[in-house]
């Protein structure tokens, strides 16, 4: 009936292979490459609402007893070390779940939460005498808008939890005594994706009145001023440029030569915590509220489900302050991806559910510190840390879950 006009099309955003679904007066469209589904009005091609799917590679959408269905092709494609790409498994159907919330010119979904046992521990490499009072403070799993931690306990030498976080005291620790402290947690992890509209009230939020660690970064450098001009069309549509900015720049790669974040850009790569920094620096050149996130990534695959997995790498990533929605996330290096000289934006202003998010701004001493009673400790230099989980199941009623809209 003439929805899907050649002009039409080139509205659709994302830059994977597309299916679509025309479902009453919506148009129902997934991505394989942004793992999305985007929902658009069928006359003007607005984009309604959006929901990133749980699993990698969607290539279609079909509803089922009025329910949606993704057909998953199976193939994992995510930015990380070496660029991986392999097949999971043969093509599968799963539910998509979704919550659709609704703001004032905005909105965001909640989608596919699944229960996880995360255990995280940090094991004593030696016991170093010079430190006879030494005690450990370890951040514990948030929540947020897409994060509810449900139980957590200490696992290892006994600690105690308390605001947010586990404290050990170590103290006169003996050598027969070497073993680990940590906890284990009951997490329910969701994805989430915002959608704005154009006249969202975009005004940023006073920098001062918010905190973020920007110790060492020096952000007087000829370079970084030029690289975080931006068009002026919004404080939004500016993130966006700069995080298309450093992805032009950089390839996830692993980088222990550059001395600087100047160097770094010169070399054209670096991992997950460089990406985040740049993106910062540029963003706080511009006065906008942004911050860093940090924690770990859960495998995001079906066949992980039930077995207990190394969480196979830590990861950090952005958030943005809003005034009347709160702290918003932006995955700053997994989305690294382009087509026809399209960035991938699926995880712009929003974030999928594998992400533990477990403290803000540095790793120490917001994630772990240490002090024996007159000098902090440099935690690396005694523990050896270890993570794993394991899903223990998908949430079935979206709806019944209470996350902390703020974030």
């Amino acid at each position: 009936d003439g929805v899907l006009t050649p002009g039409k099309v080139t509205e659709i955003k994302g830059i994977g292979n597309k299916s679509f679904y025309l479902r009453d007066q919506e148009l129902w469209v997934s991505d394989s490459e942004e793992n999305l589904v985007l929902v658009y009005d069928k006359e003007t091609m607005k984009i309604k609402f959006q929901i990133i799917t749980p699993f990698f590679d969607p290539q279609a959408i079909v509803f089922y007893e009025d329910k949606p269905y993704v057909l998953y092709g199976g193939e994992v494609h995510e930015t990380s070390y070496g660029q991986k790409c392999w097949q999971e498994q043969k093509p599968f159907f799963h539910q998509l779940k979704y919550a659709l919330h609704e703001g004032e010119g905005y909105n965001y979904t909640l989608s596919n939460a699944f229960l996880v046992e995360f255990t995280y521990e940090e094991h004593l490499e030696k016991v170093d005498l010079k430190y006879p009072e030494l005690k450990i403070k370890i951040a514990l799993p948030v929540n947020n808008i897409r994060q509810q931690v449900v139980h957590v306990e200490s696992a290892g030498l006994k600690g105690q939890i308390k605001d947010g976080f586990l404290e050990v005291n170590l103290k006169n620790l003996r050598e027969d005594s070497i073993g680990f402290v940590g906890y284990r947690a009951d997490v329910v992890l969701s994805s989430v994706k915002y959608t704005f509209d154009k006249d969202y009230n975009q005004s940023v939020f006073p920098v001062e009145s918010y905190h973020v660690e920007i110790d060492e970064i020096d952000l007087d450098q000829p370079k970084l001023i030029d690289m975080a001009a931006v068009s002026g069309s919004g404080m939004l549509q500016n993130m966006l440029e700069i995080r298309n900015k450093v992805f032009d720049k950089l390839t996830y790669r692993f980088n222990n030569s550059a001395r600087n974040y100047v160097e770094l850009l010169e070399d054209g790569y670096g991992t997950c915590g460089d990406y985040a920094t740049i993106i910062l620096m540029l963003a706080m050149i511009n006065k906008y509220p942004v911050r860093t996130c940090g924690g770990y990534k859960v495998p995001r695959f079906v066949n992980s489900q039930q077995d207990l997995r190394s969480c196979y790498y830590n990861h950090t990533w952005l958030e943005i302050y809003l005034p009347d929605t709160g702290w918003v996330p932006i995955e700053s290096s997994s989305d690294d991806k382009a087509f026809n000289n399209r960035l991938c934006e699926g995880q712009f202003l929003g974030l999928d559910w594998s992400h533990i998010q477990t403290h803000n701004d540095k790793s120490v001493p917001n994630l772990i510190s240490a002090h024996d009673g007159k000098e902090d400790v440099h935690p690396f230099d005694l523990f050896r840390n270890v993570t794993f989980m394991k899903i223990k199941g998908e949430i079935s009623d979206l709806e019944t879950l209470v996350f902390d809209a703020k974030g």
